[in-house]
C-alpha cells in the first residue's frame, strides 16, 4: 500500500490519480512528474534487486533514492532548478 499526504492507494495507477489529481502550474507538474518517474525507477530497481541478487527490499532506503534522486533530475534539468536547494526541497511538501 502506497501513503502519498494522508491518503492511501492500493495500486500505481491510485497513487498516479492521486498525484495528478489536482491543477498546478508548471513548475509543479514538472516536479510531480520527476517524482513519478524517480518512483518507478526506484520500485523497479528494487525489484530486481530482489529477484536477481536476492537482496532485501528496504522501503526507507528506496524512498530517500528517490527523494534524491528527484531533486537531482530537477535541479539539473528543469529551468528553475538552479535556484532549487537541497533544504527546500528536502523540508517543504508544498513544492508539489
Amino acid at each position: 500500500m502506497v501513503e502519498y499526504h494522508g491518503n492511501q492507494g492500493n495500486t500505481l495507477e491510485d497513487l498516479y490519480f492521486r498525484l495528478y489529481d489536482h491543477g498546478d502550474d508548471n513548475r509543479k507538474r514538472v516536479i510531480k512528474d520527476v517524482v513519478w518517474h524517480a518512483y518507478l525507477w526506484f520500485i523497479w530497481k528494487g525489484r530486481n534487486e530482489v529477484v536477481f541478487a536476492k537482496s532485501v527490499f528496504i522501503p526507507r532506503m528506496v524512498v530517500d533514492g528517490i527523494h534524491r534522486l528527484a531533486f537531482r533530475w530537477v535541479q539539473n534539468r528543469s529551468s528553475f532548478g538552479r535556484s532549487l536547494k537541497w533544504d527546500d526541497w528536502s523540508c517543504n511538501m508544498n513544492l508539489m
